[in-house]
């Protein structure tokens, strides 16, 4: 699972060069990514667009809004 955190890492990296995130934005991605990778116990890379969706369907069953699933 370690190389789950150099992947979410790197994500996030991408994603503040790319879109100028702020802390706050950074942190939450940092957060719910972490989750999903507790959740789905497998590295990211080998994650199927099935998982992908039953874990967002899990996250609006419980109760979280779309923007926060998105």
């Amino acid at each position: 699972m370690n190389d789950n955190k150099q992947l979410i890492e790197k994500f996030l990296e991408a994603k503040y060069a790319e879109e100028g995130l702020s802390e706050n934005s950074i942190l939450a991605y940092s957060k719910d990514l972490e989750k999903f990778s507790l959740k789905i116990g497998k590295s990211l890379l080998e994650i199927s667009q099935t998982q992908l969706e039953t874990y967002i369907i899990y996250l609006q069953k419980l109760g979280h809004s779309r923007s926060t699933r998105a």
